[in-house]
């Protein structure tokens, strides 16, 4: 049985779950198309430019920026998934490992709006606005608080 951190403050854990929680619709939505992205990058980082235009090149190199930014965004998630759900467990050991998962977080709630912007048109549906832009930063937020009080518990502790 693992032990519990003792820097995994009962308000760490309860905003844990709460960043989860929100973070779940994004999952649902972002998580399927890992394999496509993955397949993309694959593609396009191998395909010749050799014989290309000026054009050609230089859009080739914005996709294939755009797919390592994508991969990176999904790298980052997941590590923040799966810190956080240990520190919601209460089982994530030591303090710099639960600011890594919530610094991941941070990071994730704050890239994913700036990188589906560009997708966001006036007819673009509300809802997928909501999923892909207002809960990633309520995302950033929580994570940004959490990091606050971690900082601020293990100053008591380092204290007492």
């Amino acid at each position: 049985m693992a032990s519990v951190s003792p820097f995994s403050s009962p308000w760490l854990r309860i905003l844990a779950t709460a960043t989860l929680v929100i973070a779940a619709p994004v999952m649902f939505l972002k998580l399927p198309w890992l394999p496509a992205e993955v397949q993309s990058f694959l593609e396009t980082a191998t395909e010749s430019t050799a014989n290309g235009s000026q054009s050609y090149i230089k859009e080739h190199g914005e996709s294939l920026w755009r797919l390592v930014a994508a991969l990176l965004l999904y790298v980052i998630g997941l590590w923040a998934i799966f810190g956080l759900s240990g520190i919601a467990l209460g089982i994530c050991r030591g303090l710099a490992a639960q600011r890594i998962a919530w610094l991941s977080a941070l990071i994730l709630g704050v890239g994913l709006p700036i990188f589906d912007s560009v997708r966001i048109a006036p007819s673009t549906d509300r809802g997928y606005v909501i999923l892909v832009i207002y809960l990633p930063i309520g995302i950033a937020v929580l994570s940004f608080f959490a990091l606050v009080i971690s900082g601020v518990s293990h100053r008591r502790t380092a204290d007492a």
